[in-house]
Formats: structure tokens, sequence, C-alpha cells
């Protein structure tokens, strides 16, 4: 068998075990941290769908051929939307590292040179501020003319201060910022300047743009905002979050060897389709699955996106990211595909990142490995259930899904059935009060 780490080489992050998860747009001016490298941040970035269109969007809007001047990355916890504006920050502030970036990945926009101004609206030294054209305005270096704004800056007023020079203004965590205001009346008035910031920015004679991120629940900001006048980004809903983490993982793949390893499970699965049931699709499909997210096996990213999207005390991505880092650590020298079965509940990094979507039900399945310790298979069956255990509405793994959780080339398909058939009276993990069972 060829491992993972014959294969593919780790990214400098996973190596160290040192994820870049979550990003604090304030810390841009600090030169000791990563948020202030262009060059660290635009290695890191994989062009996702959702980040390639509003650039693209972008450049339309400053070359003319677009109306639309505000553009939203929407989406819960850990999705990415300050990631998005980090990037589009670098890009546009340091010309010579965002070209190069954008050379590699066959993009081809133009963007002017701007100084962004960035404002994490929750933290840093402006965080929270009474109105939000204070910041701005003292970031254009216009502060004598906050003496003549009474209830909030006008269109006319605000057109005339930023004149027609390429202007961007990147608003982060303004969805918490907004909602934590108990002054209705400073509310309606930041509120009535968000709308004057969107319609200016979609002036033909004006080039200003608006980044900012939402978690796109608050109907007001929407409302205010324009729908007809934003560009909006769902992070939550990209189909293309698999190669983003992947992408974060490994900094090379050699394809002919992932395409070898790839067909000695295909091979398997062609031969006991009966027995996988319906998990499986069809043969060619799924191949090309495989290769796409190779050393990630589908079965494995398909129940992490399901748990983890669904759970409330942790976060999308960035959880995803954080747990297969320790995992690949792990595994790689060992395993040539990882499967559910090598998140292991007993490696303590893993752990830790798996208490944070639901403690109970891996203090259980430890218990249940703990009971079943001399049974070869049984770490990685109960590992398998355990994932799936952690997917609203759904009672653990059925066999299938076990079976593919668990099946390699080298492994007798009829000793999981064994294992299985030994254990199948047994509690394997439990959800509250129900018992789980394979």
């Amino acid at each position: 068998m060829t491992t993972i780490s014959e294969i593919a080489m780790l990214s400098e992050e996973a190596q160290k075990g040192d994820i870049f998860g979550i990003v604090k747009l304030y810390n841009i001016a600090n030169p000791a941290k990563p948020e202030a490298s262009s060059d660290r941040i635009l290695s890191i970035t994989y062009p996702s769908h959702p980040l390639s269109q509003a650039l693209k969007a972008i450049a339309e809007r400053l070359s003319g051929k677009r109306a639309q001047g505000t553009f939203i990355f929407a989406g819960g916890y850990g999705t990415g939307k300050s990631h998005c504006l980090l990037t589009l920050y670098h890009l546009f502030a340091a010309p010579q590292v965002a070209q190069a970036w954008l050379n590699r990945w066959s993009i081809k926009v133009i963007l002017p040179q701007v100084a962004p101004i960035v404002l994490q609206l929750m933290e840093g030294e402006e965080g929270n501020p009474e109105f939000l054209w204070d910041p701005i305005f003292k970031r254009l270096g216009k502060v004598s003319l906050l003496s003549q704004i009474r209830d909030y800056p006008t269109i006319s007023q605000f057109k005339e201060m930023i004149g027609k020079e390429p202007t961007v203004v990147i608003l982060d965590e303004l969805e918490s910022w907004y909602e934590a205001i108990a002054d209705p009346v400073r509310k309606a008035r930041n509120l009535n300047f968000l709308q004057v910031l969107s319609e200016v920015s979609s002036d033909s004679e004006r080039s200003l743009i608006l980044l900012a991120s939402l978690y796109g629940r608050n109907e007001e900001i929407l409302g205010r905002l324009g729908r007809e006048q934003i560009f909006i980004q769902d992070l939550g809903a990209s189909e293309d979050k698999a190669e983003v983490i992947r992408f974060r993982l490994f900094q090379s793949i050699d394809q002919a060897k992932a395409k070898r390893a790839v067909e000695s499970y295909v091979k398997c699965y062609t031969v006991l389709k009966g027995s996988l049931g319906t998990v499986v699709e069809s043969i060619d499909e799924y191949r090309s699955r495989m290769l796409r997210y190779y050393p990630l096996h589908p079965e494995l990213l398909e129940v992490l996106f399901q748990s983890f999207s669904a759970s409330r005390n942790y976060q999308n991505t960035r959880g995803i990211l954080y747990l297969l880092s320790s995992v690949v650590r792990d595994s790689y020298a060992e395993r040539d595909i990882l499967l559910s079965s090598d998140v292991n509940p007993e490696n303590e990094e893993v752990q830790d990142d798996l208490f944070k979507l639901e403690p109970r039900l891996v203090e259980r399945c430890l218990e249940d490995i703990r009971r079943t310790k001399d049974e070869k298979l049984a770490r990685g069956i109960l590992s398998t259930i355990l994932l799936r255990s952690f997917v609203a509405g759904q009672p653990g793994a059925n066999e299938g899904q076990i079976v593919l959780g668990n099946l390699t080339p080298s492994r007798d398909i009829n000793e999981i059935h064994r294992t299985l058939d030994r254990y199948s009276t047994q509690a394997l993990s439990t959800r509250g009060t129900r018992t789980m069972r394979v």
C-alpha cells in the first residue's frame, strides 16, 4: 500500500498543526499578526466560487459594466466570511502579490491599488463605534467635516467627501454590531447611513466599493441596503468548500499516484456494490468524486459537513479544517485515503474538536471503545457511528455507511460484518436517552 505521505505533501499549516482559522481584521495594521501579511494570506487562499464571482463582479463595477457596488458575504460562523474580506483587502492593497495570486489561478481581473478602510465593528481600536460614519471619516482624513453632520451624512455630503477616486470600505461583523445597538434613535441613524453607503456605491459617477459580512438573518439591514443594489454570496451554500479544505491541508498531490490509490477502492466497490446498498452512486461518478477530493474520502467529507453545519456549538468549514488537520497528521503516514473510521476520538486533538460538537456522544463512544478494546475493528466502526450520530435527525449510521467508512482493499468485508453481528444487540452509541444500534 502506498500511503498518503508518499502521494501528497502536507501544507505548512497542517504539518505544524497551526491552522490559521479565526480572522481578526483589526490585526491588519499589526505586522506581527498573520492578517497583516499579504504573502501569507494569499498563499493559503483558494479562489472559491463565491470569492471568484465577487472578485469578477467588483472588477466589473469599477470598469462601469455593473451597477451594483455593495458586495455581501453571508453565512454562519466559520464559513469564511472574514477570510474573503481579508483576501480582498490584500488584493487591493498589495498589487504585486495580488497579481501573482491572480496569475496562479488564471483570474483575469484588473483592480486599482487602494488602501481599503477596514472596520472590524465588534473589536479593535475602532470597534463598536457609536456611529458608523465616524471611523470612516477619520480614515479618510475628513474629521473636520463631522461637525457638519446632523442626523447622518446625506448622499450628497458623502459623495462630495469621497470624490471620484476609487474607495473601498470593508465592514466585518456588521450584523452583530447593529443588533447590539439598544438606542432606537442611534440604530435608525446608522441604518440610514448604511443606505447612503449602498446608494453611493451604485452611483455610476463614483467608484465606491462596499464590502461586508453578514449572517444574512437581519432583514432590516438587507432591506435598507437594497436587494437590487447588492451582490450577495452565500458561503454556507458554496459547493466547493471541500476543495477549500483540501487546499489548506495539502500543498501538492501526485495525481498519478492518487489515481492508482483511488482505483484500488473503486475496484473493491465494484465487486461489493451490492453489499454497500445505495451508499455508492454510479461507480464512474464516485471515482470522479474520490479523485476530486483525494486523499479525503467523499463519505468522510459528507458526514462532516452534515454534522458541523447542524451544530450550534461549532463552526462549519473552519471546524472541519481544524479536525481534519489533526486526523491527517495522525494517519497520513499509515493510510492511503482518509475514511470516517480514521477520525479517532482517542486522539486528544481530535477528541477536543469532537467535544465541541456534542460531548455526551463522545464520552459514550469512548466508553464503548474501552469496552470493546480487544475487538480489532470496533474502534473504527464506533468512530463511523459517532460521526453519523452528530447529524440531526439521524439515528447513527446504517450498515452500508459503516462498511464504507471501514472498508479498504486489503480488508475482508466479511470481517466487518462479523464484528457488526457480534455487537448488533449492544449499545454502540447514544444520543440523549435513545440507544443507537447498528
